[in-house]
């Protein structure tokens, strides 16, 4: 199984065409330092395709099996993951030795499947998780900026979320 072709939108996020995203994703790349956009675009670009596949998942074994996939490529070493798949290829290329964070952000994704109604617990960890990368990413500029990115990563998965789920959810 092979995850589907990206849209526009995706390699939008990996260029300097960043119109087609999110006002909030637009503001964090400009304010992010240029060396570090293509990690943080690629980090956008898969939160957002497992959100789709959380969102269009009807039975929670069949998103399941599609995150583990996820799960398995980032758990290889670079070189033996599949090529073709541009947001992987992205992933291998920006991503190569704090793929831990990734398979943070499976996790986090993969929490909501498998639960009816969301504990405050089970939101903390779906946030925590889904912030990790954001953390390791500022952890590049050192002085403690992971920690803090940890917390305000938190406070952004969280309100992101808010948006994103229908009132009758």
């Amino acid at each position: 199984m092979t995850p589907q072709a990206d849209n526009g939108v995706t390699r939008a996020m990996l260029t300097e065409d960043h119109e087609a995203l999110p006002p909030d994703q637009r503001l964090a790349l400009s304010y992010t330092r240029p060396d570090l956009r293509p990690a943080l675009a690629s980090f956008f670009a898969l939160d957002r395709r497992f959100g789709q596949i959380v969102a269009k998942t009807s039975e929670p074994v069949m998103g399941q099996m599609r995150l583990a996939w996820w799960r398995e490529q980032l758990e290889k070493p670079v070189g033996d993951r599949p090529a073709g798949d541009f947001l992987l290829d992205a992933v291998s290329q920006y991503w190569a030795g704090q793929e831990e964070g990734m398979v943070s952000l499976v996790d986090g994704w993969e929490e909501l499947l498998v639960v009816d109604n969301l504990t405050h617990a089970e939101a903390k960890r779906f946030c925590s998780n889904r912030a990790r990368p954001l953390a390791l990413l500022a952890a590049r500029c050192g002085s403690g900026a992971g920690v803090r990115a940890q917390a305000a990563g938190e406070r952004w998965a969280a309100a992101d979320a808010a948006v994103h789920v229908s009132s009758d959810e």
